[in-house]
């Protein structure tokens, strides 16, 4: 309050104070005198406290300018309190859950956003690998750029998950999964969508949680991409299962020509199969399901052991008068965490029947046996640093011995993963060795290059950021 404002405040008090009558100076008893010294008792104290005020601040403690900035500030709260009084009455809650989420009050509805980032440099080599062809390939690639939505509606039983991803060939965006399932209660849930059948844990676990800079070649092979279905799951304390019939679980390889491809991104009628079912078991025998979600035991984790099985059995659907291929696969694995080490150890196998092959020396073959196998396992030395080595063997049966082995896999690798952030800022690198020459296992997403038949000793160095959010 300024002087001059205080000092109208005293005359009104004075001329309201009973007693007091203007114009009758006769009529001032003692009583109006008392009024008006305690009145200017009080005015001696305002006055002695703003003249602190000013000595503490200065002459200018209320200039125009300070007088604009709290202006300011009242308006920034009172524009805040009007937003949060919106939130509230809205009910709508957002915010970080591992991961952003946005969300009604009630919790029947949420919507989960996160994304995943990888950037990899690579240096591969070749001998001799054919005209037109460099023995050394080296550059940077955006192996993995993801956008995830996941949460539930109407209550939390009715589940959704869509992802997508930017190709690293052109960036376009290519969907991946999309899926709704409805959770039943007591482990029981149907799923249907595009999503991974259940066969290979190594597909299985995401490519975000991975040992290595990028999955082995037999699981490149064998792997049962996405697919067109329905499941039905179940999940209880020591044992999860589900069984999935889709329009065709990829079976294709190098090596015969009526494979069977994915169905993702595809109409009802472009069908592959006459009929497609997967089925997968998993025994938890000790720790916590949350621990199998990658390969990794961080230091201070409980022991975990889990042992999984699955199956495929599959009829290829093939217009005109080439064999319709059967398909039937089997694999098993297991996963041990020892909390600060890991292991793990897979094996698959596949029969193919009435395939059409497309090398010389096995024309037509009725009957083909392919497997393969992987063990891989990791130590940390340090809390972030992690030591790996993956050892994988394939075999396609697509021809013979001849020529350096060109239907195997053969190759050893090895690894460190930095974990800044566990998964969400993870560096990894690893050196892998080709045995035996890469033809029918090469894979430009593993950045293994196809060799000359009889050319081996391909090696692969690959060094990889990854940032989820």
């Amino acid at each position: 309050m300024s002087m001059k404002t205080r000092g109208a405040a005293c005359v009104v008090a004075l001329l309201g104070a009973p007693g007091f009558v203007i114009g009758s100076t006769n009529d001032i008893n003692q009583d109006a005198l008392s009024q008006i010294a305690e009145l200017k008792r009080t005015v001696d104290i305002q006055q002695a406290e703003i003249a602190e005020l000013k000595a503490a601040d200065g002459n200018d403690w209320l200039t125009e300018k300070r007088a604009g900035e709290i202006r300011g500030i009242v308006e920034d709260v009172l524009a805040d309190s009007g937003t949060r009084a919106s939130l509230q009455s809205s009910g709508a809650t957002a915010g970080w859950d591992k991961g952003f989420f946005l969300a009604s009050a009630d919790g029947n509805f949420r919507l989960n956003i996160s994304g995943q980032i990888q950037t990899r440099w690579v240096w591969n080599h070749r001998k001799d690998p054919g005209v037109g062809q460099n023995e050394n390939e080296w550059g940077f690639e955006m192996r993995r750029v993801k956008l995830k939505f996941k949460g539930h509606v109407v209550d939390p039983s009715w589940q959704f998950y869509v992802n997508g991803g930017f190709g690293r060939n052109g960036g376009f965006f290519n969907l991946e999964d999309a899926w709704i399932r409805k959770d039943f209660g007591n482990g029981f849930a149907v799923k249907v969508g595009q999503y991974k059948a259940p066969f290979l844990r190594e597909e299985l676990v995401s490519s975000s949680k991975q040992l290595m800079v990028e999955r082995s070649l037999v699981n490149e092979y064998f792997n049962q991409g996405r697919d067109q279905g329905i499941s039905l799951e179940y999940a209880g304390d020591a044992i999860r299962g589900s069984v999935m019939y889709s329009q065709g679980i990829q079976a294709s390889g190098n090596g015969w020509t009526n494979g069977i491809a994915e169905t993702r991104n595809t109409a009802f009628n472009n069908r592959t199969t006459d009929y497609a079912f997967a089925a997968r078991a998993e025994f938890k025998v000790a720790g916590d399901w949350k621990q199998f979600k990658d390969f990794t035991s961080f230091r201070g984790e409980d022991f975990g052991l889990m042992i999984g099985a699955a199956m495929l059995w599959e009829r290829a659907n093939v217009a005109g008068n080439t064999p319709e291929a059967r398909v039937f696969g089997l694999t098993a694995d297991v996963s041990a965490e020892f909390g600060g080490a890991n292991l793990f150890g897979s094996f698959v196998w596949r029969d193919v029947r009435d395939a059409t092959t497309t090398v010389a020396v096995a024309p037509n073959s009725e009957t083909i046996n392919q497997w393969g196998f992987v063990i891989q396992g990791g130590v940390f030395v340090t809390d972030e640093i992690e030591i790996a080595a993956r050892y994988s063997y394939g075999d396609s049966d697509t021809g013979n011995n001849a020529a350096g082995d060109p239907t195997h896999a053969n190759i050893l690798t090895f690894g460190v993963n930095w974990y800044m952030a566990k998964h969400a800022i993870k560096w990894t690198t690893d050196f892998g060795y080709a045995f035996d020459p890469v033809v029918n296992f090469s894979s430009g997403g593993a950045d293994w290059l196809q060799d000359a038949q009889d050319e081996s000793g391909q090696f692969v160095l690959r060094t990889q950021l990854q940032l989820l959010f």
